[in-house]
């Protein structure tokens, strides 16, 4: 292999070099050194050799098998440094730059790597390993190491103090303008610096008042460290604003601003952002306007506005005021010193107004002239067409409905305290409402007059006895009757029972009473015919008659009494009209039921209707009728109902029919059934 590496230590150190290759028997060395003589030559595998002098070597090594036949020919070049002479050679120790320059140190070593860093006093090797340092605008120490022919081989180190020092400010920009009759101002001012323009000028600044073409030169004296700039400006023209002169008015008048404005693409008024054609002024001030254009050129120009004062005062805001009424119309606040013109050509400080209209105040000031005028519109409105009607009357416990509805009113108030459009009332006295509208306030009343009723009063229901009467009295002052019978007298003579009512009128108010007279009569009754009863029945004697007191024949007092034998009965019946008496008679029945065997149903009132008789102590009873068919033509369970003679309201055929009985006695617990037949004759 070749020999791409070799050791050895710094110049006069020999440097060690060997050939790594199996099939290497013996090498031809020649160190490019003629210099030492026979020492340039070797023949060995390993060779060393010191060199004669520092400097810059070509080594050419010979390689050669066992057979001696020349396998291969390499060279290196080898570098001995001079170690009398800096690494950072011909930089010197120290430099000063100016800002803005930089400094490139790039040494050389031929086989080795440097170690950079930096600080100031010890050596710090911080930088690592690289072949240069850029340095650009700091002030610094740099240290270098130089490591030559392996990591044991040859060590050297230098150091160089590097400071920056500043050069010159000057910055104008490439381009500049200015405005025709304006000045640039272009300053180089720097401290211990010498300058020189392109105007011949070698002040630290300049004004410029034309476009062209500047530079200057700008030098520290000190360092040498120089700065140059160079600034084309353009000239453009000059914007024109013009106002009015300065201007007094009375306050109250107002001034419009237009500005007469040439070459200006834009402007705004006193530093603000209004940019408006004109601006109004109403008030004292210094006003001004700044004018620009695309370029950059502007102007301005101001004018002072003065307002002497001014009687000012308002008559309101137009009105609106309810007809029938007026308003009185003054300025407000109240000024002195001044005069006073009405629209009415009065001079006063107020005036009263009754009529619909457009009314003005001029006020003249007599200190320095100024006046003011304002205007007032008045309109009435009219009023609703809202009445509570006339005044009226009305009866006691009547009510009387009062309306005050206006269409689109907005509140009512009633001296009831009421706030409905209606109202009822019922008590005398005068009724007023307050209707508000728009604003306005309406008001009608009435007078409302209560009537006492009449006195009416017929008394209690009550009861007469047959016979007796009664005297109804329904009189009144000054009133009227009419009676249930349309009678019209003041009283009234009962004589029978019935329902009697009055109404009484006085005065267009009605009373009315009502009372029920009942009539009793003496007690009416009777307890029958005399009738007979049969042994074990039992008769009940029921006068049927009500609000009495009883006494009976043995001194019993029930309305009712229960008869099971013969004998002669009575009952005295007394209420509060008198008393009566009757009696029956109970005899000893047949107590045989009787049966007839034909009967004549020709409606003669003889014999028509075919039945049974007797049997009075019979107390379940039926009879059925039937044809020699079997066909039943008539049943009862009535003792006292017979069959006459009809089925379905067709009479019969002349002939002979079956009757069946069936019957219970009061005095035996078995039923009794008889049958026959009845003879129908025609």
């Amino acid at each position: 292999m070749l020999f791409r590496s070799y050791t050895g230590g710094c110049y006069p150190d020999s440097l060690h070099f060997t050939i790594t290759r199996d099939t290497t028997a013996h090498v031809e060395w020649d160190f490019g050194d003629p210099a030492s003589g026979v020492n340039n030559t070797a023949l060995a595998v390993k060779a060393a050799h010191r060199f004669s002098s520092p400097g810059i070597y070509t080594v050419t090594a010979k390689i050669f098998d066992a057979s001696n036949l020349l396998i291969d020919s390499v060279t290196e070049i080898v570098e001995r440094k001079d170690p009398n002479k800096r690494l950072l050679y011909p930089l010197p120790t120290d430099t000063v730059l100016c800002d803005g320059s930089s400094l490139i140190i790039k040494p050389h070593c031929i086989n080795g790597i440097f170690e950079w860093g930096e600080g100031y006093g010890t050596p710090i090797l911080n930088y690592g390993i690289r072949d240069s340092l850029y340095i650009v605008n700091s002030s610094r120490t740099v240290y270098i190491k130089m490591i030559q022919n392996g990591c044991t081989g040859c060590e050297q180190t230098d150091s160089i103090k590097i400071t920056f020092v500043p050069k010159p400010s000057v910055a104008f920009g490439r381009y500049g303008s200015l405005c025709t009759g304006d000045s640039v101002k272009l300053d180089a001012t720097f401290p211990g610096a010498s300058h020189f323009w392109s105007t011949g000028d070698t002040a630290a600044y300049i004004w410029v008042k034309q476009g062209g073409t500047y530079w200057v030169n700008s030098i520290i004296n000190q360092t040498g460290c120089t700065s140059s700039d160079t600034i084309t400006i353009t000239e453009y023209p000059a914007v024109q604003v013009t106002l009015p002169k300065d201007t007094i008015l009375c306050q109250g008048e107002t001034l419009t601003l237009t500005p007469g404005i040439v070459n200006a693409t834009s402007h705004t008024w006193n530093g603000t952002s209004y940019n408006g054609d004109s601006l109004v002024v109403t008030q004292s001030g210094t006003y001004w306007v700044t004018a620009i254009n695309t370029n950059g050129c502007s102007s301005s120009d101001t004018i002072n506005v003065t307002f002497k004062p001014s009687p000012l005062f308002s008559l309101g805001n137009d009105t609106t005021i309810c007809g029938g009424t007026f308003i009185n119309l003054a300025p407000s606040p109240f000024q002195n010193n001044v005069s006073y013109l009405w629209s009415t050509n009065s001079t006063n400080i107020t005036i009263s107004v009754a009529n619909q209209g457009t009314y003005w105040l001029k006020l003249t000031s007599t200190v320095n002239g100024c006046y003011w005028q304002d205007t007032i519109n008045v309109n009435f409105k009219t009023l609703p067409n809202f009445s509570l009607g006339p005044d009226r009357s009305v009866c006691e416990k009547d009510t009387v409905s009062l309306n005050a509805t206006v269409t689109g009113a907005s509140g009512y108030t009633w001296n009831t305290a009421a706030t409905t459009p209606v109202i009822r009332v019922f008590q005398t006295g005068i009724y007023w409402c307050d209707v508000s509208k728009d604003g306005c306030l309406y008001r009608d009343s009435v007078s409302v007059m209560v009537k006492p009723l009449p006195v009416v009063n017929l008394g209690n229901d009550a009861s007469l006895c047959e016979g007796n009467t009664l005297l109804l009295n329904a009189a009144n002052p000054d009133a009227t009757y009419l009676w249930q019978d349309r009678s019209t007298a003041a009283v009234y003579l009962v004589k029978q029972t019935g329902k009697y009512y009055v109404t009484v009128n006085r005065a267009g108010c009605f009373a009315r009473d009502t009372v029920n007279i009942t009539y009793i009569s003496k007690p009416v009754f009777t307890l029958g015919p005399d009738q007979p009863i049969c042994n074990g029945m039992q008769i009940t004697l029921n006068p049927r008659i009500n609000d009495v007191s009883y006494l009976w024949q043995d001194g019993s007092s029930s309305p009712t009494y229960m008869v099971s034998q013969p004998g002669l009965y009575h009952l005295t019946a007394v209420n509060n009209c008198g008393s009566k008496k009757d009696s029956v008679l109970i005899t000893t029945g047949v107590c045989k039921l009787y049966i007839p065997t034909a009967f004549t149903p020709n409606r003669d009132g003889k014999n028509d209707v075919f039945k049974s008789y007797f049997g009075e102590n019979i107390t379940e009873y039926h009879l059925q009728i039937l044809n020699r068919y079997g066909k039943l033509l008539f049943e009862s369970s009535d003792k006292n109902q017979g069959w006459d003679g009809t089925y379905k309201g067709v009479a019969q055929s002349q002939g002979s029919y079956i009757w069946i009985i069936n019957y219970q006695l009061s005095d035996k617990p078995d039923k009794q059934l008889l049958k026959g037949s009845v003879l129908l004759i025609k």
